[in-house]
Formats: structure tokens, C-alpha cells, sequence
């Protein structure tokens, strides 16, 4: 019985699977877009009836690492408002704090230079 044993030389390529960004986890966040806004359908993770949500690859800005930004709504119209491309922009986002009984939380997005 002959016991061979090869070596290769593997290169990576994209990472495929790329961690998820919120704001409810990291309310400030600098991130560069990379990617297009994809509405994916993810069971058990989504609170909509369709179980799906809008997910955006971006690059945090902090880290260098490349993640995908859970989309939430205000940061969907903000965005399709700004019209034009959005991949290659940096963008600022915070999640303020709650003033009094609001239900919400206002999400502040900033263009960067």
C-alpha cells in the first residue's frame, strides 16, 4: 500500500460567505459601497411575510473587512433617493438613540468626501 501525499497551492478568491452588518448591533458605522442592494430571502432570520430582506455589500471602512449591511427601510429610501450609483460611495450611518416614547429609532446617514 503506497502512501502519496500532494501538496497543492491554493489562492483564495472572494469570500462567499460574508458576515452580516447591522445597525441594531453597531449603531455608527463607515462603510464603502461594493455591491448592489439584493432582496434575499432568509427563513427564520426576516420578520417580513415574504422572510426576506435587503442586504448590501459594503466594505467597513474601520476594518477594511468586507460585510453585508442589513438594509433597513429608512436606509433603502435614503438611498434610492440619492439616485446615481452607489457602489464606490462612503457613507456614515448612526442609529440614534429613542427620544421619549417613540417606537423608532432615526437613523442618520451621512455622505462622505
Amino acid at each position: 500500500m503506497s502512501t502519496q501525499t500532494t501538496t497543492t497551492k491554493h489562492t483564495r478568491g472572494k469570500n462567499l460567505t460574508l458576515p452580516l452588518l447591522s445597525l441594531s448591533r453597531t449603531p455608527h458605522i463607515f462603510v464603502e459601497v461594493v455591491g448592489e442592494i439584493e432582496h434575499c430571502h432568509m427563513p427564520g432570520f426576516a420578520r417580513s411575510k415574504d422572510e426576506c430582506v435587503d442586504l448590501l455589500d459594503v466594505i467597513d471602512l474601520d476594518t477594511g473587512e468586507q460585510h453585508r449591511l442589513i438594509v433597513l427601510a429608512v436606509i433603502k429610501s435614503t438611498l434610492d433617493k440619492l439616485g446615481g450609483e452607489l457602489i464606490g460611495r462612503k457613507f456614515e450611518m448612526v442609529l440614534e438613540e429613542s427620544i421619549g416614547d417613540e417606537d423608532y429609532r432615526r437613523v442618520s446617514i451621512y455622505e462622505l468626501d
